[in-house]
């Protein structure tokens, strides 16, 4: 009855850091909204170590719930740091996206098709 959620499985290096920022938007122009990860956490327990292998991450919708991991050449993502959110903005016929990180400037890309 209704809509429910499916569980999806994303690809592994998804989660060799945490991840704390998310944004769902349709990078490449073929009408099916891709994701963009961030995430990492500089300061946890000294037996642990920092969680700080998360550069940015772009994840290609091929449809029916699959994921594909772009490369770091092909995104043209780099996030170090902690990023906590993320932000699209759309004018004037271009897509942007903010990143912001706990520490360091926001970082803006634009989203070229």
């Amino acid at each position: 009855r209704g809509k429910s959620f499916t569980d999806i499985l994303l690809p592994a290096m998804v989660q060799v850091s945490p991840v704390y920022a998310l944004v769902s938007v349709d990078v490449n122009g073929d009408g099916l909204n891709d994701l963009i990860v961030g995430g990492n956490r500089m300061h946890n327990r000294v037996r642990l170590g920092k969680s700080d292998a998360n550069l940015g991450q772009l994840l290609i919708n091929q449809s029916k719930g699959r994921f594909k991991l772009a490369s770091m050449q092909e995104s043209g993502l780099f996030l170090p740091g902690e990023v906590r959110d993320f932000a699209v903005v759309k004018q004037a016929g271009k897509t942007r996206l903010l990143a912001y990180s706990v520490e360091g400037p926001m970082q803006e890309f634009q989203l070229s098709r």
